[in-house]
């Protein structure tokens, strides 16, 4: 259960068991505290975020779907839901979340390589283009990261591991 008060130092709290590894209890915690206060936004971004690490995406959707709506402004609960939607195969549907994602955090590299590959997955590829570089512009590791990524699509394994080596 939980015993401290201030929801902050909870938050905090919950980070921390997740940076440790210790998921479940990281989630219980979550849950406690939305039991609690169903509207702290935090709370509920978070546990979406780990519902969807376990691959348990109906339910991250539904979860990211209350914190979108409680706190539109939130980008990353809008990034975590284009992801979550995306591994539904709903690309469609991510690309109004990634989008604002992008224009509520336009320096998080990651949101727009999210964008990216779905504009790339409805065969919009100019815009796709645009995206990817963006974030590639903004992480030249991540850049690094997807290159070594899309390499090891096609089959080029020797080029995709010399450099992700380069990475670590």
């Amino acid at each position: 259960m939980v015993t401290e008060t201030h929801p902050r130092h909870l938050f905090e709290r919950a980070v921390k068991l997740l940076k440790g590894g210790a998921r479940s209890e990281a989630e219980s915690l979550c849950r406690e505290a939305v039991r609690q206060d169903p509207g702290d936004v935090n709370f509920i971004a978070l546990l979406g975020t780990i519902l969807a690490d376990r691959n348990e995406f109906d339910e991250a959707k539904r979860v990211l779907t209350q914190a979108v709506k409680v706190a539109p402004g939130h980008a990353r609960a809008h990034e975590d839901l284009g992801a979550v939607l995306l591994n539904l195969g709903r690309a469609q549907e991510a690309l109004p979340h990634l989008h604002k994602a992008t224009e509520l955090s336009p320096k998080n590299a990651g949101a727009f390589a999210k964008l990216g590959g779905a504009l790339k997955l409805l065969g919009r590829h100019d815009e796709a283009e645009t995206a990817l570089a963006r974030g590639m512009e903004l992480s030249p590791h991540q850049a690094k990261l997807e290159q070594a990524t899309r390499l090891f699509v096609e089959g080029r394994f020797r080029a995709s591991e010399k450099l992700a080596q380069e990475l670590v």
